[in-house]
């Protein structure tokens, strides 16, 4: 919601290892006009259920 750039709206989860180390992040990111507040829970969605390649069991 423009926390680091006006106009701009993003969505993001942690990629942890089989350790529980996270190690990356996975995001989605694009114009608020483009990005309205259904579209945000949507793609909120796609991030969560793009999962951990690691760890099936994670929510």
């Amino acid at each position: 919601d423009g926390e680091f750039a006006e106009g701009v709206r993003c969505v993001a989860r942690p990629v942890f290892d089989s350790r529980d180390r996270m190690i990356a992040a996975l995001g989605i990111s694009g114009p608020s006009v483009r990005i309205g507040d259904s579209r945000l829970v949507e793609l909120g969605q796609v991030v969560r259920k793009a999962g951990n390649p690691f760890l099936k069991d994670r929510p």
